[in-house]
């Protein structure tokens, strides 16, 4: 929209070939299309002012004010306008940063559980699973010894709850915050 009112408002040899980088007024009396300005007019428009929005050099997007009084912004207005687009744009990019940190966080906050659920909890579930598959054996041959690996087993499954009950009270969102 930005360009097509630029382009519209200006002559065919200085049509803009793209957004303007700078804050531009636009005069809606100059317009050549009448039905533009009849829109324009509809809103008691007099004059727009296309206000880039960047940070770093790159555009991060625009915005097109409408002013209901004629004749062009001041300089300091157009500066004034130029530095908002400016801050506008830093505020944007620091959004997206700190959006991107915060997946970044969580990401690792995830990659460091799973590592403690392989490391602690799938170890002793493992070595728990193994003792249950041969205490049946052991028990027929030594009901005694089967009883020592039953308390093993009771000991490595209170071990794996107490594990997960302790990794799980860390995912609650306070210590994702912290």
């Amino acid at each position: 929209l930005a360009i097509e009112l630029v382009n519209r408002y200006t002559s065919t040899s200085q049509r803009v070939p793209a957004y303007p980088n700078h804050v531009t007024p636009i005069e809606t009396g100059e317009f050549h299309d009448e039905t533009l300005k009849d829109s324009l007019a509809k809103f008691g428009l007099q004059s727009l002012v296309y206000m880039p929005l960047s940070t770093k050099g790159r555009e991060l997007g625009f915005f097109i004010l409408g002013k209901r009084k004629p004749g062009k912004p001041s300089p300091e207005e157009l500066s004034l306008l130029d530095s908002i687009g400016k801050q506008i744009g830093v505020a944007m990019e620091n959004a997206f940063l700190y959006e991107q940190a915060e997946q970044i966080a969580t990401t690792a906050e995830r990659s460091r559980l799973a590592r403690e659920l392989h490391d602690a909890v799938t170890q002793t579930l493992f070595s728990a699973n193994l003792i249950a598959d041969v205490t049946p054996h052991i028990w027929e041959r030594d009901p005694q010894e089967g009883m020592k690996n039953l308390e093993e087993l009771r000991q490595l499954t209170r071990g794996a709850l107490a594990e997960m009950r302790t990794l799980l009270l860390e995912m609650r969102p306070e210590s994702l915050e912290r």
